[in-house]
């Protein structure tokens, strides 16, 4: 059995991967305390204060997502993954879950990151087959 060939993130995926670990420890608390304790019933406008906390977390993980999106509706070109992750999370925002809405996006996230590493991985593995010689292979 041979070895597949060892990865490492790229610059890119460390950035993403960071970004997911940031926004899942901030996330996680978060809901369980909003679950427990109802931090909208702490202040007298209920909803403002949830919606800035998920808010943070929701522009931490889904900025670069709302931003393609953005930018390919500028360019007439709308229809892509970017836009619909952003029309659902929006969708569940103006529905009031936002916690929903933080999730898609950063569900969305970890897919791409995976995505990315599964590619990579096959990349570097096609790389080394296409290296080997007929006397590496027997």
């Amino acid at each position: 059995m041979s070895k597949i060939a060892n990865y490492t993130l790229s610059r890119k995926d460390k950035a993403q991967l960071t970004r997911i670990i940031a926004s899942l420890g901030l996330f996680v608390p978060l809901v369980i305390v909003d679950k427990i304790y109802n931090i909208g019933s702490l202040t007298q406008l209920g909803w403002i204060l949830p919606l800035i906390l998920y808010s943070v977390i929701y522009i931490l993980i889904g900025y670069d997502v709302l931003a393609r999106a953005g930018h390919n509706i500028i360019n007439l070109n709308p229809l892509d993954e970017n836009f619909l992750m952003t029309i659902a999370s929006f969708g569940a925002i103006l529905i009031g879950e936002m916690e929903e809405a933080v999730l898609v996006m950063l569900l969305y996230q970890i897919g791409e990151l995976l995505q990315s590493i599964a590619v990579n991985n096959s990349r570097c593995s096609l790389k080394k087959s296409a290296e080997l010689t007929a006397g590496d292979v027997m």
